[in-house]
């Protein structure tokens, strides 16, 4: 407030660029799945390089708060 900003509109923001982010996170798994379900290879690769699969994962949640 010291600086005369609208908090309102700040939380509303906020709270709908969650939102959306979670939507186009969803809308990817889908797809995601859906390529992974349809290609026996895709599946199989995915299957056989779960580990590494796990740490890309892992690295980039971690990077998520540098953001």
């Amino acid at each position: 407030m010291l600086v005369g900003g609208n908090s309102a509109l700040a939380l509303a923001m906020t709270v709908l660029s969650n939102l959306l982010g979670i939507l186009i996170k969803l809308i990817i798994l889908q797809y995601l799945q859906v390529i992974r379900d349809s290609s026996k290879s895709v599946a199989e690769y995915v299957d056989r390089n779960r580990r590494s699969f796990s740490m890309i994962s892992a690295i980039l949640l971690g990077l998520v708060s540098l953001l």
